[in-house]
């Protein structure tokens, strides 16, 4: 699991796949929940979306056998995650609503951040750009406080992306610099790829928006799976603006556990 906290993904995926192989060995046949959390995370990090929610589904199960609702509810939310990337819209909701009713987000804000994301990356791939940034700017206080640590960060440029097409450029690259002020100099190779796509989105979308570039989208296909057919954006909110309960003061002092929290 240490491996997956430092973001070597592939590393834990490896790491956490040996460990429940072993737990499920003849006269062994045990589990973790733990590192079940652990590999569905992992899985869609490393974009293993079948093994994600296969993983998830057997997390599920332990869950509801040992009435684990933090466990469940992370299985829901990595649920949640592959479908709205994989633009299954209709279930991303149903999943959302379940986990919020389920787990306090005020104390797990983990859980917030991360459904936060999933619902904005929802409306983002269904072409309701001023939905999904309304969703994902929220992962961000106005000064650039995360709402979780580490998790906000992993949908900076989903904000960007969202802020391209909503029209909201200029105010989001106040808020993607105020967040990554507060970063380490040295965050790491997947926050430096995430704040270079954040950037290079921002920039071309002012370009597109001075007139300075031959292309009206800063990004082709840009959150959707679909293409051509993601449907335009009207308006309206298919996907809900959840009430996600948060604490009034936003810190970054929450300490990192395998479980969203």
């Amino acid at each position: 699991m240490a491996a997956w906290l430092l973001d070597e993904t592939e590393l834990a995926v490896r790491l956490l796949r040996e460990a429940l192989s072993r737990l499920r060995a003849p006269g062994v046949r045990g589990s973790s929940a733990a590192a079940l959390s652990a590999l569905q995370w992992a899985c869609i990090d490393s974009g293993r979306w079948d093994e994600a929610l296969a993983t998830a589904r057997e997390a599920a199960d332990i869950a509801a056998a040992y009435k684990m609702e933090t466990v469940a509810g992370s299985a829901d939310l990595a649920t949640a995650t592959v479908l709205a990337m994989r633009g299954d819209h209709d279930r991303v909701a149903p999943l959302l609503a379940r986990v919020l009713t389920a787990v306090d987000t005020s104390e797990y804000r983990g859980f917030a951040a991360r459904t936060r994301h999933a619902a904005g990356f929802a409306a983002l791939a269904q072409g309701n750009h001023v939905t999904a940034y309304a969703q994902l700017s929220r992962l961000f206080a106005a000064d650039g406080t995360p709402l979780h640590h580490h998790f906000s960060y992993l949908a900076i440029a989903d904000i960007a992306a969202a802020a391209a097409r909503a029209e909201r450029r200029l105010e989001a690259k106040a808020l993607v610099e105020h967040a990554l002020a507060r970063v380490d100099p040295a965050p790491g190779p997947r926050l430096e790829q995430l704040t270079a796509r954040a950037r290079g989105l921002l920039a071309a979308a002012l370009l597109v928006s001075l007139g300075c570039s031959q292309t009206s989208d800063p990004e082709p296909g840009l959150g959707s799976d679909a293409g051509a057919d993601a449907a335009p954006d009207t308006g309206r909110d298919p996907i809900p603006t959840f009430q996600i309960n948060v604490p009034t003061t936003i810190s970054s002092s929450t300490a990192h556990v395998p479980l969203p929290r």
